[in-house]
């Protein structure tokens, strides 16, 4: 629940229960809207509950115009409130995990940003708890996209190498069969290599070498 309608009566007001309901509202930060059924005195409101807006229901207001009005304040801000509770329960789960696990990931931690960035001006504000719980989990979205990076980086300097090897090991091919006097299959291992060499993605950026060793195992099978 994100909101706790309170009845106020002389005999909520000294019923134990009832004020233990207060005290947990209280705790966990619900919104409360307090409505009056029957006539208190202030002396004996928590002071809680005094310093809120009531809603009489046994004023100068009729019943359908004192029904509104609590539909209204239950409806105020009701999806910010609905994050608020959702966000204490996640950051809850957080804690419990020893802040290791359960972090906001994807859309949901957007809209958790989002969240926390219209804030101003709302109660109840974000909990220290709350905003501890959101920046950790940007921190731990960003080291996670820094990880893939770092993981793609390697296994594109991998390819890159597994490329540069089979070029090399046709233009090797290329030399020894060139060198028993087979010129055919020489020049259709340099084919291979400089077929290989030219669907490449990387070749502007490397140096010449491996460039010149594929022509010339290219010229040296054709001359």
């Amino acid at each position: 629940a994100t909101r706790c309608v309170y009845i106020l009566s002389p005999d909520a007001i000294s019923a134990p229960y009832c004020n233990w309901e207060i005290d947990q509202v209280l705790e966990q930060q619900k919104k409360l809207i307090p409505i009056i059924c029957y006539p208190v005195e202030d002396s004996t409101i928590r002071p809680e509950i005094a310093a809120l807006q009531y809603i009489s229901f046994c004023g100068e207001d009729d019943f359908i115009s004192a029904l509104n009005k609590l539909e209204g304040a239950i409806n105020a801000d009701l999806e910010y409130d609905r994050m608020f509770a959702k966000l204490i329960e996640q950051a809850t789960a957080w804690v419990r995990r020893d802040r290791a696990d359960g972090w906001l990931r994807g859309a949901v931690l957007e809209d958790a940003e989002t969240w926390l960035a219209n804030s101003t001006g709302k109660t109840p504000l974000p909990t220290d708890l709350q905003r501890e719980f959101i920046f950790a989990s940007r921190r731990e979205r960003q080291q996670e996209l820094e990880r893939w990076e770092n993981l793609y980086k390697i296994a594109e300097q991998r390819r890159i190498a597994a490329e540069k090897n089979e070029i090399t090991a046709f233009c090797k091919s290329s030399e020894a069969y060139f060198a028993l006097n087979r010129p055919l299959d020489a020049l259709v291992e340099a084919l291979q290599a400089g077929q290989r060499l030219q669907r490449s993605d990387w070749r502007s950026s490397q140096t010449s070498e491996l460039h010149t060793q594929v022509v010339a195992g290219l010229q040296q099978s054709l001359y």
